[in-house]
């Protein structure tokens, strides 16, 4: 949202940088078969500020596609470059997306309430992609785990 005369003075550290931030938070429990090395997860909860929803069943199901989205990006994608440089892993038909089995079985997500955005549309907040980057939890969920182990 851009309004005249309040955009962002980068000199005197003043303005309006953006008025859809949004922000969230999201905690994920897996489990490790330290045979295989493969992981499931068991439980994820998100928490999301995104002002005042206009539709929270659709905002909720844009979290949980962008969570997934994202889970499949830290967890699953490899990409893979030619000696050139050129990216050859370029699609879902060139790497293994999540699927319905790579959903946490316990999933909970929850939008922050009372934290209204004045200058937009009736308070809302931007929701497509910024979920994305929660499903780094997973990755981090399995590292710790990992980690815990290699330590014993």
């Amino acid at each position: 949202l851009f309004r005249s005369g309040n955009e962002m003075d980068w000199e005197k550290k003043q303005g309006h940088m953006s008025e859809y931030f949004v922000y969230g938070v999201a905690c994920s429990e897996v489990e490790i078969d330290c045979l295989t090395g493969d992981h499931k997860n068991l439980r994820t909860d998100i928490v999301m500020d995104i002002g005042c929803s206009i539709n929270p069943g659709v905002d909720i199901g844009q979290i949980e596609g962008a969570f997934m989205q994202g889970l499949g990006l830290f967890t699953m994608e490899e990409l893979k470059f030619s000696p050139s440089g050129v990216l050859y892993t370029r699609g879902p038909g060139q790497y293994k997306i999540p699927s319905i089995c790579d959903v946490p079985e316990q999933f909970r997500v929850f939008l922050l309430m009372s934290s209204p955005n004045p200058p937009a549309i009736y308070s809302s907040k931007g929701i497509g992609e910024p979920a994305l980057f929660l499903g780094s939890s997973v990755y981090f969920a399995i590292k710790d785990a990992v980690d815990r182990k290699s330590t014993r």
